[in-house]
């Protein structure tokens, strides 16, 4: 799914799975102005740069082919934080 704007990604994705959106559904947004990032940190991004919330290393993959400016990975547990650092 791409937005050209969104307050949250993370609550973006949080409502469309809620209302029945599909595992392994994917928000790109052009700028995210509400974003609280780790441990609710007020963050925004600047619009030339695309951020991409990703779930999963697959994601993280597909968003760097695609070419993403960003790539959030605050969903991810421990384990899969160290894997995508280590890509």
């Amino acid at each position: 799914m791409v937005r050209t704007s969104v307050g949250s990604t993370n609550d973006e994705l949080r409502r469309l799975a809620e209302g029945g959106a599909p595992p392994g559904t994917a928000l790109v947004a052009d700028h995210q102005h509400a974003g609280r990032g780790r441990r609710a940190r007020e963050q925004g991004h600047p619009p030339e740069r695309i951020t991409v919330e990703v779930r999963d290393l697959d994601q993280l993959e597909q968003a760097i082919r695609s070419g993403a400016g960003r790539a959030l990975l605050d969903n991810q547990a421990l384990p899969e934080l160290r894997e995508a650092v280590r890509a």
